[in-house]
């Protein structure tokens, strides 16, 4: 089993049909998206153009994409064949220098598949908190930026009124 969360991620972008979910970058931002965004910003916005640059710069999505990964190492963790135990001890009291004991937990080890097939559904969850998180995020947006477009057309009928009031 992979260690990586890229297949995870093109799985929620087929879940939202979102084309650009941003990178998890190593560091603190990615810097991809840092300029995608500048460059979306820097011409008038539509409400897709919003909705790209919020899913590229929101820190909270980032977090839920990282659950993923979370989760995929706890199901990587769980299928794991368990370290043996050695022990070595100087017992001279029972005429034997040295004692040697070796434990392997074998329950673990004939159970280790089965944990990790049990651990699989909390990966699936975590897809689909994550697709969860993209769609509410771009319907928040998406509702935000219509109802900005909505107050600014209020507000233009509004000051078209007060000047055919102050011209009369």
């Amino acid at each position: 089993v992979s260690s990586s969360i890229e297949g995870d991620v093109r799985d929620v972008r087929a879940l939202t049909r979102v084309e650009q979910l941003p990178r998890l970058a190593k560091g603190d931002v990615d810097p991809v998206a840092a300029r995608e965004a500048a460059r979306l910003l820097a011409a008038p916005l539509d409400a897709e153009g919003a909705v790209r640059v919020a899913l590229l710069e929101n820190r909270e999505l980032r977090a839920r994409l990282r659950e993923i990964g979370v989760a995929r190492g706890q199901m990587i963790q769980a299928g794991l064949l368990p370290n043996p135990r050695a022990e070595v001890e100087l017992l001279p009291e029972r005429n034997s220098r040295i004692e040697l004991r070796v434990e392997y937990d074998l329950t673990r080890a004939v159970l280790a598949p089965f944990a990790a097939r049990a651990a699989a559904p909390e990966l699936d969850a975590a897809r689909t908190r994550a697709a969860a998180a993209v769609v509410s995020l771009a319907f928040r947006v998406r509702q935000g930026f219509y109802r900005l477009q909505a107050a600014e057309q209020r507000l233009a009928i509004s000051q078209r009124e007060l000047d055919a009031l102050a011209a009369r």
